[in-house]
């Protein structure tokens, strides 16, 4: 099985080849019987950010995750499958660069 870490550096790396812009998808992780879902930001510039913010709202059969980053907002649907035991926010750069790493439990 592919690790995580893995995961999110192909990712990455299939952003920086195909030229995209900034997105956010999501990635389960299992540790034991734990399940983690992290939410992943790859980010085109390596400029810091001065104003970000997050919301996570759970819904009866999915969870919104928004991020807004300066003056753009994201915002990933993810259906509710599984319990997790907590959520993570990563954003990396497209060289697969981890610049911030946020978790939330609930």
């Amino acid at each position: 099985m592919i690790s995580l870490k893995d995961k999110l550096i192909l990712k990455a790396l299939h952003k920086q080849f195909n030229n995209q812009v900034p997105s956010l998808f999501s990635e389960i992780a299992y540790k034991g019987k734990d399940k983690f879902l992290f939410f992943v930001f790859i980010n085109k510039s390596d400029e810091s950010f001065e104003s970000t913010s997050y919301d996570i709202i759970e819904n009866d059969n999915s969870i919104d995750f928004i991020l807004h980053k300066n003056d753009k907002t994201y915002k990933l649907n993810v259906e509710k499958i599984y319990n997790f035991k907590s959520y993570f926010y990563v954003e990396m750069n497209d060289l697969a660069e981890i610049h911030e790493v946020v978790e939330f439990v609930f």
